[in-house]
């Protein structure tokens, strides 16, 4: 197991080798191809990309001196003709960001004044004639709005070289809410009117002819309390089950480890000339006596043993009994041990300490298969553990390549 294990290790350390490796020579390649400068010169970003930081060593031929110095280079700006052919659909998407995704003759609730449009490549200012219908957030002031009261919106597009202005009309109208809106403005201000010195305020049962009935708004916690209390029964369900079906398999794995020596040391006594029950009796006698010295952990297959022989003090029959110890336990080669002693009763104990020997080195060899099994099982839980160890590994090296490559 431990040579597995260390194979293991052995190959993800050189995984994680080849990895970096790997990882080095693209962030290199990566970084060239990033790179702005080229041979003695500096390449701008394209207009819209923004402007860059560019960090530069420098020689001095004569001298051989050295040094380093940051340089700021701007964006490339768009030429004439650039502009001239990126200007219509700058307007356009103004006007239909502006607009909200309303018609032009029917716009209500709210405009956007955008910043900038083509993706940050031009900039936009507003202004609004009248400029008193829209507010500067783009919230249209529905009081004593007239339905399509008309302003002239236009948009002043720059580059910071170029500019140009673009006007549209749209035509305003009160949203459909306005009425609610109103409502309760009212109704708080009804509420403010009223004497702050009373305890009690009573609400208003009619508000300009419209009658009123008033509810509290909840959050219904009997509802909330019986989805936690549902939820919390069903992970206590399904942790009560997980914990028996975790305490069987280990109660399993001792009966497994106990039953060799258990049927060893049997076989041994009775080869020794003891009969069965006195040889089950000894066994029980010596585990029960280092249990309460405290010189042996609890054990499955001896637990077993000690509740039979209570039941063969208490008048049960020797065949019933070894046939309940098999049920009890439930593992294939408890059953056989049962059979070969009920066998045993009734044809005697010739040949029996030769059964149990054959039974033994069997039962020892089952035992080999499951430690190798555990262990197996161990090394699979130590995988997901060391994938994580790789994945920070992986961090550490990628993310200071990214850095330098100012992604």
């Amino acid at each position: 197991m431990l040579k597995k294990m260390k194979k293991q290790k052995k190959k993800l350390a050189i995984l994680v080798l080849l990895a970096a490796v790997l990882l080095g020579i693209a962030a290199e390649w990566m970084q060239k191809q990033e790179s702005h400068f080229k041979e003695n010169c500096l390449i701008r970003n394209e207009p819209g990309e923004g402007d860059y930081q560019e960090s530069l060593n420098y020689i001095e031929e004569d001298s051989g001196e050295k040094g380093q110095i940051v340089l700021n280079l701007q964006e490339r700006t768009l030429t004439a003709a650039e502009w001239k052919e990126i200007l219509p659909e700058a307007e356009k998407e103004a006007e239909e960001v502006f607009r909200n995704g309303q018609q032009a003759d029917h716009v209500s609730g709210q405009v956007v004044l955008c910043e900038r449009v083509k993706n940050g490549l031009i900039s936009v200012e507003w202004k609004l004639e009248p400029d008193i219908w829209i507010d500067l957030q783009g919230n249209i002031e529905e009081e004593n709005l007239l339905p399509g009261q008309v302003v002239n919106a236009t948009a002043i597009l720059s580059n910071g070289k170029n500019q140009a202005e673009y006007s549209f009309p749209i035509c305003l109208y009160p949203s459909e809410n306005q009425n609610e809106t109103n409502l309760g403005k009212k109704i708080e201000q009804y509420l403010y009117n009223q004497n702050a010195e009373e305890k009690e305020v009573e609400l208003p049962q009619n508000m300009d002819g419209v009658a009123l009935r008033w509810e509290e708004e909840t959050e219904k916690p009997l509802v909330i309390f019986l989805f936690l209390g549902i939820f919390a029964a069903v992970v206590i369900l399904w942790s009560g089950k997980k914990e028996q079906q975790d305490a069987k398999k280990r109660w399993e794995e001792e009966l497994v480890k106990d039953y060799p020596e258990m049927v060893s040391r049997l076989g041994l006594l009775l080869e020794a000339g003891m009969s069965l029950r006195q040889a089950w009796k000894k066994l029980t006698d010596t585990y029960e006596s280092k249990r309460k010295e405290q010189r042996l952990p609890k054990r499955a297959g001896y637990e077993e043993m000690l509740l039979t022989r209570r039941e063969l003090e208490d008048g049960m029959g020797e065949s019933l009994a070894y046939e309940r110890f098999g049920e009890r336990c439930g593992l294939a080669s408890y059953r056989r041990f049962a059979s070969i002693l009920t066998q045993n009763l009734k044809k005697g104990t010739v040949g029996i300490g030769r059964i149990l020997a054959k039974e033994s080195e069997d039962a020892f060899s089952q035992r080999k298969t499951m430690a190798q099994r555990l262990g197996e099982e161990a090394g699979t839980k130590l995988l997901f553990p060391m994938l994580m160890m790789m994945v920070v590994i992986m961090v550490i090296l990628v993310v200071p390549a990214c850095m330098t490559m100012h992604i």
